[in-house]
């Protein structure tokens, strides 16, 4: 195996990593096409969309150039974090009367994978490593996480106390959906200000997300799951300050390798 082969990873994590990003959007696609496109479910179904949109670009350049994407992986690994702290609070839809139902071990396979990929990572000796802190994002993502935290919790306690799916058959899945996108957001962005290699795909994956869940509940305030007018509006100016932020860091940066450069 040449060297580029062995840059981009074994046959094993190429192939894995494409089975984890179908994984996760065959199910993002399942909720979606329970949701349907319409004004009453337009914040499940952005709530899915970013759920399979966060993973997917924490993934996909991980078939190209993964050991100049580590802190894009980490956001994959923290996707799935997210995925078992609402799993965790859902309980199990399987049990009888599933409110009281312990973990359902069936998420692990949107964890385990992840891991598999970890171990087989070209960087993986940089996937626990901190290389360059970013206070500003660190700070955003902090003040970000708490009403993020909050409503994660909310949604996930929703959708614990709407199963069995009979209860509730038009949200099947998608306030769960909901509670991971609020976990995952912060969590992406604190990635970012860990300042891992390629760190910007977290910084502008956590800008987009968190604006496109701000426009979308201030567009559609009355739907399920939406922030409403005054949060959508907090929301997107939250995002469009870890934008700014990560073009200041972005720009300090270059600055500082031109000046290395120069002597």
């Amino acid at each position: 195996m040449d060297g580029a082969a062995r840059s981009r990873g074994s046959i094993w994590f190429l192939v894995l990593t494409v089975i984890t990003l179908g994984w996760y959007g065959f199910f993002g696609a399942i909720v979606i096409m329970d949701a349907g496109v319409s004004a009453s479910e337009a914040a499940h179904l952005a709530g899915a969309v970013l759920c399979v949109g966060i993973i997917a670009a924490g993934l996909l350049p991980q078939l190209v150039a993964p050991a100049r994407n580590v802190a894009a992986f980490q956001q994959a690994v923290v996707v799935a974090v997210a995925v078992m702290v609402a799993a965790a609070i859902e309980g199990n839809p399987n049990n009888q009367g599933g409110q009281a139902g312990p973990f359902d071990v069936v998420f692990l396979t949107f964890l385990i994978p992840v891991l598999v990929l970890a171990v087989l990572h070209p960087a993986r000796r940089e996937l626990l490593r901190v290389r360059r802190v970013h206070p500003l994002l660190l700070l955003v993502a902090v003040v970000a996480a708490v009403p993020l935290v909050v409503y994660g919790v909310d949604q996930a306690l929703i959708q614990r106390n709407s199963w069995p799916p009979t209860s509730d058959p038009h949200h099947n899945s998608h306030w769960f959906l909901m509670a991971e996108a609020a976990f995952a957001i912060p969590l992406v962005a604190t990635v970012a200000g860990l300042g891992g290699r390629g760190w910007g795909v977290p910084a502008w994956t956590a800008a987009a997300a968190l604006a496109v869940l701000g426009i979308v509940s201030f567009l559609f305030p009355d739907a399920p799951s939406s922030l409403g007018i005054g949060w959508g509006l907090l929301a997107t100016v939250v995002a469009a300050a870890v934008a700014a932020v990560s073009v200041l860091q972005l720009r300090r940066g270059r600055a500082e390798t031109a000046r290395t450069t120069a002597q």
